[in-house]
């Protein structure tokens, strides 16, 4: 299938990477699955100076933390009002550039409204009844993670969605083999889990 609005989508990809004029743009129809692969991926080329760390899909709660960027109880990450998420322009028919929004407070970019992305976490209605806002206390409690489930947390909306219905606090879930242009991955870069 082809991308939609610009997106970049698996399909697309040849060995010789991705498509022409596509090189800004964030990748998405990308499962769960073949996100996972990417970050095992990236694991084993990670150099020589961060030995002991992988890449890997975020937690819930670690998706939550970075895109809030320090700011405690905004809805969006600049603040209480949309400011430059990628859904707030009209118009919009595909996921902008990647880098198109404005930085939160810890300097990244897009995590409201460009594209939905893949946490590591099964969705569970009421999984934050059991998780802390802070993400350290959360990885060092993996007794409270759900061991399985039909569906994978989807975090941060994306170009399609009205820009009321998507804030920092908005969960989503999609099975994890779904390959949608809405959604994509961020990839985290951690000490390794023992």
């Amino acid at each position: 299938r082809g991308a939609v609005g610009g997106a970049v989508g698996r399909t697309e990809w040849t060995d010789q990477g991705y498509p022409a004029g596509a090189d800004e743009q964030p990748v998405t129809g990308v499962s769960y699955f073949a996100a996972q692969d990417y970050c095992r991926w990236l694991s084993g080329r990670v150099p020589a100076s961060l030995a002991g760390y992988q890449a890997r899909l975020p937690t819930e709660a670690e998706w939550e933390w970075a895109a809030r960027g320090g700011l405690v109880g905004g809805l969006y990450p600049l603040g209480d009002k949309p400011q430059g998420e990628v859904f707030f322009g009209t118009g919009i028919a595909g996921p902008r550039p990647v880098g198109a929004s404005p930085p939160n407070g810890y300097g990244l970019r897009d995590t409201s409204g460009n594209v939905w992305e893949w946490c590591s976490d099964w969705f569970a209605p009421a999984a934050y009844l059991f998780s802390s806002l802070d993400p350290a206390r959360n990885s060092a409690d993996r007794s409270q993670e759900i061991p399985f489930g039909a569906e994978k947390v989807v975090r941060g909306g994306s170009w399609a969605n009205e820009k009321e219905l998507v804030r920092l606090h908005t969960r989503a879930s999609q099975p994890p083999s779904w390959c949608t242009p809405y959604l994509g991955f961020r990839v985290v870069l951690a000490r390794a889990r023992s």
